[in-house]
């Protein structure tokens, strides 16, 4: 009777899924810190952080259920910093952000549109003045970021990209967060949700919603 428990513990033990590393053993062979990670609707799946490809720029790794890639190709990128945070919108297009910079000295959204990577909005557009800690999209296409940058009133905000041009979300010092944004996500009605560092009158962290009209601690 003991045997036969035990054949069976076996055989339940076995079945369980198990954790393998995604495409084989250093088929990534990342050389750093892995900050994002997300998927597509054809379940592609990206990352990207600190790691660097041989040039030393950071970027965005692909794998396509068979091998890893540099998307876009070696140095399409070339991110001359960390990529905090990627996201994918229902077009396939990828977004990337962090404390990687263009030509003028200011962070931006880097977007691949299954072709190129470029700035998304166009050189400038965004001009975030610190490192972007996270994007993301929502149902209708929009793209929001949110980091450490902030407005001329010195607020850290979340900008939102609604196709055409960089807004802040709400207005001017809507939210005005005390410090750092460090998450933000959205959900099926088009709520937006933000987190991080910063505090409200009491001194206490929260999370806040912007329902598409005003911005209100959860």
């Amino acid at each position: 009777k003991l045997l036969c428990s035990f054949f069976f513990f076996m055989i339940s033990f076995i079945g369980k899924a198990q954790w393998s590393e995604l495409g084989g053993t250093n088929t990534l062979a990342a050389n750093n810190t892995i900050f994002s990670i997300c998927t597509d609707a054809s379940g592609n799946i990206y990352t990207a952080g600190f790691f660097t490809n041989s040039s030393s720029n950071r970027y965005v790794a692909k794998y396509n259920g068979t091998n890893w890639s540099e998307l876009g190709g070696t140095n399409a990128l070339a991110a001359n910093s960390t990529i905090y945070s990627i996201c994918t919108d229902a077009s396939g297009n990828i977004y990337a952000a962090g404390s990687f910079t263009n030509s003028s000295g200011k962070y931006y959204v880097a977007k691949y549109d299954g072709t190129s990577w470029s700035e998304l909005g166009g050189t400038n557009a965004l001009a975030a003045n610190s490192i972007i800690y996270s994007i993301c999209t929502d149902a209708s296409g929009n793209i929001y970021a949110a980091g450490a940058f902030a407005n001329s009133s010195g607020n850290r905000y979340v900008a939102k990209y609604n196709g055409t041009s960089w807004s802040e979300l709400g207005g001017t010092n809507a939210l005005a967060a005390n410090n750092a944004i460090n998450s933000i996500c959205t959900d099926a009605s088009g709520n937006i949700y933000v987190a991080g560092a910063f505090a409200n009158s009491s001194g206490k962290v929260y999370v806040v919603k912007y329902d598409g009209t005003s911005w209100s601690e959860l």
